[in-house]
């Protein structure tokens, strides 16, 4: 991949992880409709890499609340900050198991450009109802446990297909709950952290194991193009919400 086509896709990346449309299926377009080669999983996880550092960046205060529920979590103190944690670890669960079982079989046939399209236009129909026909806009905090791990966590296991976004099948989720749409996006958002970490430090390890040391260059400045643009949209975004 050139320089040029790595940038253009890491601001593809940038732009999509933050709106609620799939942002892994718009890099399956745009590399066939330019013809651009396929990185491989490498240039997916550096894209993802970077939308990761926009979301620590804007969520910082939010991080920092997480990591203060860690120590509140093995010194036995029940928090605000600690329930914080144990929620967004309980609504990962269900991703962990999911990926794990794609991992192994395989998802190729969830990539399909035909499944892309309907997958896109069926999603954004039902995000455009919950949010029309579910009017109510009550604050979301910190949701209760059980349906973290019921709705939210399963809600966005939805995303390994693609075309479907996490972002949006939370924020439909959310919407159908009546909560606002800015906390339902700042859940969403929020959950994305240890979905990407968790499945980026997997990778990075498989790539420092045996990967192709010519990708690395590449995968920085789409890193670095990706935490720009998505940082910059991410803001965009949460304004547009309220």
């Amino acid at each position: 991949m050139s320089d040029g086509q790595v940038i253009v896709l890491a601001i593809i990346q940038g732009v999509t992880e933050f709106f609620p449309v799939s942002s892994s299926g718009h890099l399956i377009l745009a590399r066939h409709w330019f013809g651009f080669p396929d990185g491989g999983t490498v240039m997916d996880v550096a894209f993802h890499l970077g939308t990761l550092g926009a979301l620590l960046v804007y969520f910082f205060r939010d991080v920092k609340r997480v990591t203060h529920g860690v120590w509140d979590l093995l010194r036995g103190q029940d928090t605000k900050e600690r329930t914080l944690l144990l929620t967004l670890s309980v609504a990962t669960v269900p991703l962990v198991f999911v990926g794990f079982g794609m991992d192994r079989l395989g998802s190729f046939a969830l990539r399909s450009l035909p499944l892309l399209g309907w997958s896109s236009l069926v999603f954004g129909l039902l995000m455009y109802g919950a949010d029309v026909l579910c009017p109510s806009h009550r604050p979301l905090k910190t949701p209760p446990l059980k349906q973290a791990f019921w709705g939210w966590g399963w809600a966005q296991t939805l995303a390994f297909v693609h075309g479907a976004s996490r972002s949006g099948v939370c924020l439909t989720y959310g919407r159908l709950k009546g909560y606002r749409r800015e906390d339902c996006a700042r859940f969403a958002f929020l959950m994305a952290i240890p979905a990407l970490g968790a499945a980026s430090c997997l990778k990075v390890v498989q790539f420092w194991m045996g990967g192709d040391w010519t990708l690395l260059r590449p995968a920085l400045l789409g890193i670095l193009v990706s935490l720009i643009t998505g940082l910059g949209v991410l803001g965009l975004f949460m304004l547009w919400l309220r």
